[in-house]
């Protein structure tokens, strides 16, 4: 026997497994009503009902699910089963305009299984809600769509050949020009300037640029528009309460991409407002206990617990950079916290909150792709500051430092080996903690050689473009980077001698030898 229609609640030749439902009140413990306290007590929230329990009027546990298995039933029978019952039931009907098509074609990549492929890791869900009522958004989600639906499978070809595969197609190229125009009639608009849904659509036409354009003079534009429109926004503070979520993704995913983009580039400025989209303060945290993760009310970004380290600290991550001698305090307890936080964070993953069903179907899909990422943004900064504090000739345990450099690079490389299948779209932080790891393994080693190895398997990754971009703006990039790697971009700033340049807050130092030393985020 394999999977059978019906709910396990309406299948009278099996014993009946009452299960609690949060809400329901709890059992009644007179035995007399027993027979109503079972139907009292089941979940009547799974939609839609099974056919015989929409004819017997009874509670619905969910179609086709099975919490039995047969005597002689496989283990994968069961795998199976499970993936049917998670998955969330499509519109049978056709779309009938742009933006249900638009809506439909969205939702199919946030359920793709494959994170490679999946929407979750550029946008989130609650942008499906915003489609069709602002002009800008639905054509920079159509352009983004577009895109991801002209890459090819990852089965037939390289991730190379995949990207300019995209490039070559003018359906998404003309979807994104016409989104530019949209939004240029957007930013025309005193009413609709500095709406959440026009800084989202400039997030998504960032990321959508870099698929689509080979170089980076265009990519410093969007950064410097994204930053322009984030803190008007933020000026702005006019938020409805239906649309609370949604405004607290578009800022984030903003805020974070700018971030990213900080790291490289020292023009892009980030503070003090980035404080305010996280509620964070300028002082690194630790993070709280777990039992204290439930209790909060707040939805974060991504709803696992990784055992990373707080906002706080990934926040003033581009200030650290940038001044590494006068911050070295700081820097030797955040290198402390990530020793500490690391080992968990490569075995553990759990719910920082109460999750609903739906949530864990949509999580979970999609949960290995955040641990890649948390995993290989611990390697980045614990390499960075690794050398940081190797380089800083004050008193540390040189040999601590260097077993723990040898052990992030092995693991560095091992995670980059294992994540390739999640290309194009996801491991977004590999390309950082590669090429840390590059950057400091041993010159001439079996390491080092395959680390450059992988630097060419993602070389068309997402994250990898991402940082292409920003190179040519990274004043603080090891020279040997462009020196040896053919295609990463050189610095086309100002000269990178030691100097000290007046910046709004403080002077920002360039240490030439720190750096050439040093690695990356």
């Amino acid at each position: 026997m394999g999977a059978y229609r019906g709910c396990d609640n309406c299948r009278r030749w099996k014993k009946k497994v009452v299960i609690p439902c949060r809400h329901h009140n709890p059992r009644p413990k007179k035995k007399a009503n027993r027979g109503l306290a079972h139907r009292a007590n089941q979940c009547d929230c799974a939609r839609p009902k099974c056919s015989l329990c929409a004819r017997k009027n009874l509670p619905c546990e969910g179609v086709g699910q099975q919490r039995f298995r047969f005597k002689h039933q496989p283990a994968s029978l069961s795998v199976v089963n499970k993936q049917h019952a998670a998955a969330p039931s499509r519109v049978a009907s056709p779309p009938s305009n742009a933006a249900s098509k638009l809506a439909d074609s969205i939702v199919g990549l946030f359920e793709a299984r494959h994170p490679g492929y999946n929407l979750s890791a550029i946008v989130r869900k609650s942008t499906v809600q915003h489609i069709g009522h602002s002009p800008v958004l639905d054509a920079s989600l159509a352009a983004l769509v577009g895109i991801v639906e002209s890459l090819a499978p990852v089965e037939s070809s390289s991730s190379l050949s995949r990207l300019q595969l995209c490039r070559s197609s003018t359906g998404p190229l003309h979807k994104y020009t016409s989104a530019l125009g949209a939004l240029r009639e957007s930013l025309d608009n005193p009413v609709i300037r500095y709406q959440r849904d026009t800084l989202l659509a400039v997030f998504v036409l960032s990321s959508c640029h870099m698929w689509l354009v080979d170089g980076a003079d265009e990519s410093r534009g969007h950064m410097h528009g994204l930053a322009h429109l984030i803190t008007a926004v933020l000026n702005k503070d006019v938020q409805l309460q239906d649309q609370a979520q949604f405004s607290d993704d578009a800022l984030k995913l903003a805020a974070i991409q700018l971030l990213r983009s900080s790291v490289f580039n020292s023009d892009i400025h980030i503070y003090p407002w980035i404080f305010k989209v996280f509620d964070a303060t300028a002082e690194p945290r630790h993070v709280a206990p777990r039992p204290w993760h439930k209790g909060e009310t707040k939805k974060p970004l991504w709803p696992y617990d990784f055992y990373c380290l707080d906002i706080s600290v990934y926040l003033i991550i581009p200030q650290l950079l940038r001044r590494p001698r006068e911050n070295m305090q700081s820097i030797e307890l955040i290198y402390n916290m990530i020793r500490r936080a690391y080992p968990r964070c490569v075995k553990d993953a759990n719910p920082m909150h109460e999750l609903a069903v739906e949530d864990k179907i949509e999580h979970d899909a999609f949960i290995q792709a955040i641990q890649v990422e948390a995993q290989s943004l611990h390697i980045a900064i614990g390499l960075n500051f690794n050398a940081f504090l190797r380089a800083s000739g004050r008193d540390f345990d040189d040999r601590q430092l260097a077993e723990d450099r040898a052990a992030f690079c092995a693991d560095a490389a091992t995670l980059a080996e294992k994540s390739k299948s999640q290309l194009p779209l996801s491991a977004h932080h590999i390309p950082l903690s590669t090429i840390a790891a590059w950057c400091t393994a041993d010159q001439g080693s079996d390491l080092k050689i395959r680390l450059r190895r992988l630097l060419e398997d993602y070389r068309a990754s997402y994250a990898m473009i991402h940082v292409l971009h920003s190179a040519p703006y990274w004043r603080e990039a090891p020279e040997k980077l462009s020196r040896e790697i053919p295609w990463f971009p050189k610095y086309i700033g100002s000269p990178r001698e030691r100097t000290t340049i007046v910046t709004e807050d403080k002077s920002d130092e360039f240490d030439e030898e720190m750096y050439e030393y040093c690695c990356i985020l």
